[in-house]
């Protein structure tokens, strides 16, 4: 089961997940900036870095495993 990821504008503080934004992108000329676009206020900003989310995974693994 994959698990949906949720962003948070560091503009306006709106909670998104990966879809709403690239619908809220679908207006732009470049398709493929890898920016995500909130669709609330429409600033734009840079996905998570791949170290972030790697280090983000494992604490949630070792968390999970603790639990059990």
């Amino acid at each position: 089961m994959s698990e949906v990821r949720t962003y948070k504008c560091q503009f306006c503080g709106f909670e998104f997940s990966e879809k709403e934004a690239e619908s809220a992108c679908s207006s732009c000329p470049i398709s493929s900036c890898e920016k995500l676009c909130c669709p609330n206020c429409g600033y734009e900003h840079l996905p998570e870095p791949k170290l972030i989310k790697l280090l983000r995974d494992r604490r949630k693994r070792k968390i999970k495993e603790a639990n059990l």
